[in-house]
């Protein structure tokens, strides 16, 4: 049985959420249905893939409909925790180019492009 875990927190007013497993065509709903069920009125979330080993590219393409969420409240998605696997498959697509990618989940609350990685 696949399971995927989700450990939330806030940094003010942003949503970190630390996801455990991997998001595959299995688990794929699983994380959009958690992040849209903690959406308040502010829609700024950083997912943290630090214990993700696999992210298929239906997964890709949940993140990008978070992030599309994000937008239409005037907030916003971004990763940080992206190695291995994980991180060669989203270069290979040019992920972050799409959602943004941070070094740390400091550097993803604060957006600081210095620690944004580039594709």
């Amino acid at each position: 049985m696949t399971t995927l875990q989700f450990y939330p927190r806030y940094d003010g007013a942003v949503l970190i959420v630390s996801v455990v497993g991997d998001l595959s065509i299995d688990t794929r709903s699983w994380l959009a249905d958690f992040v849209e069920g903690m959406l308040g009125t502010g829609a700024c979330v950083v997912v943290d893939l630090s214990d993700v080993r696999l992210c298929d590219a239906t997964s890709m393409t949940m993140l990008i409909l978070i992030a599309d969420r994000c937008r239409d409240r005037g907030g916003w998605l971004r990763l940080t925790g992206v190695h291995d696997l994980v991180a060669r498959a989203f270069a290979i697509v040019a992920f972050g180019r799409v959602v943004p990618i941070y070094a740390t989940v400091e550097a993803a609350v604060t957006g600081n492009e210095a620690d944004r990685i580039k594709d």
